[in-house]
């Protein structure tokens, strides 16, 4: 399996067994959510009363980005996991600190098993400046208070200062429910048993496919053209509509 269709299976695996293990009937999932700029995205991420980051490492990857991603995402989420393909167990193993959570990516890359090696527990790393930058600026401005305020995302974060990690976390979950409920609620409602790649189609908050039409193959070379559209621009519109169900 090509570096390009391993993450997509490697989601669809993760998001399965998260399914069975009864972790998503109350949570708002996203994919790929950006995180302190567009070049830092975290894999999956849950939100219900606590903030859930799962980083996937597949055995295309390398950890050479893993410890900076991590200095942000245990400052932004109450949980952080990294899922591994099992090349790379022992070298996240002695990277991750106590707190964060280990699965193994095992077996055939087009079919992982997820083995559970580490629950994650409570990041003690959490920042309210890290956590606030989840909010873009004018729901930032909200949250302080609205009327009077700057509207430099520097300037507010001066009045942010003395907010306590609770309210802002309950300033970004209610944020991420808000933008992101629609889509997930459409994943939650078409992804069976177990998810297909297909089914990470509709994470897309912006998706204009119905998931439904594709088979997996089809489903993770939509994933990846959507993910390096986000990179380099708007498509030429004939490819998008090769894509597009009209």
């Amino acid at each position: 399996m090509n570096s390009e269709k391993a993450e997509p299976t490697a989601k669809a695996a993760l998001l399965s067994a998260l399914k069975m293990a009864r972790k998503l009937s109350r949570s708002t999932v996203m994919s790929e959510l950006v995180v302190g700029g567009q070049s830092n995205r975290a894999d999956i991420v849950l939100a219900n009363d606590r903030l859930s980051c799962f980083e996937i490492k597949t055995h295309a990857d390398t950890l050479v980005r893993l410890p900076k991603q991590l200095d942000t995402f245990t400052r932004c989420f109450d949980e952080t996991t990294v899922v591994a393909a099992s090349k790379h167990l022992s070298a996240v193993r002695a990277l991750v600190p106590d707190f964060v959570g280990v699965m193994e990516l095992a077996g055939a890359p087009k079919a992982p098993e997820i083995i559970v090696h580490r629950q994650a527990s409570t990041s003690s790393h959490l920042s309210v400046e890290f956590l606030l930058q989840l909010l873009p600026a004018d729901r930032l401005r909200l949250v302080l208070g609205g009327r009077g305020l700057p509207k430099k995302r520097a300037d507010l974060m001066q009045h942010a200062q003395a907010m306590s990690i609770e309210d802002a976390r309950a300033a970004v979950i209610a944020f991420l429910r808000d933008r992101y409920r629609v889509s997930s609620k459409a994943f939650a409602s078409g992804a069976q048993r177990s998810v297909k790649c297909k089914d990470l189609l509709r994470l897309r908050r912006l998706h204009r496919i119905e998931a439904s039409t594709l088979d997996d193959n089809e489903a993770q070379e939509w994933e990846i053209f959507q993910y390096v559209g986000q990179s380099f621009g708007q498509a030429p519109p004939e490819i998008i509509k090769a894509f597009t169900k009209v």
